[in-house]
């Protein structure tokens, strides 16, 4: 069955042009300039997860996040494609997708931008590296576990079925199966260095963003939280399933934890058959179950909530 998600994990960097003042915090005579504004905004499928009504038909599973860390920076715009870029002043910061509040946390902002048409928008979620600042309510504990192993995202929470099984290939001895409520959980370490950009919004297409004259934009860099359940890579529209029998069946060594290590050890094809699953037009070539998390995790940038960003793996 196919079906059009209508529910997604965003992660949004909304930009509120105002006052006349220049990139860098100093003033200027420019009357037709402004702010941009730079905040962080995460969608329900994080914070509230992925209901069982969501997944594909008969999959039965739902999904709930309890930490979903990502690094993120630099945010990036520029006149045109071609153009120098204004990075925004602010470090390269991991922030917590999970416990960010609704109405948003403040990034920074860019001063002084022209009116008229901007068209270059783009984000990084890049590896952690020495200098990536701790945001909100991350440990520095968190903040040396990314940096000493170089990790983009860790993601970690739980999928849960009303009744289920779990059944690891290869595993015939804990293979799972229960007339109860199981559940699985799940702690990934991901390195997934990924350039978004240049962004096109959802309506009419347009790459960036138009400034008016002494007015304001709002714009939206987005993180779809709810790829790694996707059954292939789209581009443009999203008819996809969301399936998560995968991650159960991921579980190696029985443990009741799913970890990226095991993702490694597994072939593709023993989790996701080509009866379900299609590895056409991924950015990255999927031999493992690992390979085929790191593909969606790629895909996840957008703009304008649904518009498409140029994807980059780094």
């Amino acid at each position: 069955m196919i079906s059009t998600l209508g529910h997604r994990t965003t992660l949004t960097l909304s930009l509120m042009l105002a006052s006349p003042t220049n990139l860098l915090g100093g003033c200027s005579s420019d009357t037709s300039s402004g702010r941009a504004t730079v905040i962080l905004e995460p969608e329900s499928t994080i914070t509230d997860g992925i209901r069982v009504a969501e997944m594909a038909p008969g999959d039965g599973w739902s999904v709930t996040f309890e930490r979903y860390l990502v690094a993120l920076g630099p945010v990036s715009i520029g006149r045109d494609a071609g153009a120098p870029r204004r990075e925004l002043d602010k470090e390269v910061t991991i922030y917590d997708l999970a416990q960010t509040p609704s109405s948003g946390d403040e990034i920074g902002r860019f001063d002084g931008l022209e009116a008229g048409r901007w068209g270059y928008f783009g984000f990084r979620t890049p590896a952690a590296s020495e200098g990536i600042v701790a945001g909100p309510g991350v440990s520095a504990d968190f903040v040396e576990r990314m940096t000493a192993s170089g990790l983009t995202y860790v993601i970690e929470g739980e999928i849960s079925a009303a009744s289920g099984q779990r059944c690891p290939p290869g595993r015939d001895g804990c293979c799972e199966a229960s007339e109860g409520a199981v559940s699985v959980r799940f702690s990934l370490d991901m390195p997934n260095d990924t350039e978004y950009g240049p962004c096109e919004s959802d309506e009419g297409g347009l790459e960036g963003f138009a400034v008016p004259q002494n007015g304001s934009v709002t714009l939206a860099a987005s993180i779809h939280g709810d790829h790694m359940f996707f059954d292939s890579c789209p581009e443009g529209i999203e008819l996809v399933d969301r399936r998560a029998q995968w991650l159960a069946n991921a579980d190696l060594d029985c443990s009741g934890e799913v970890t990226a290590d095991e993702l490694r050890d597994i072939p593709a094809s023993d989790l996701f058959p080509a009866s379900l699953y299609s590895f056409a037009g991924c950015p990255i070539p999927v031999t493992t179950a690992y390979d085929w998390l790191k593909t969606q995790l790629h895909t996840q940038g957008h703009f304008q909530s649904e518009g498409e960003c140029t994807k980059t793996p780094l």
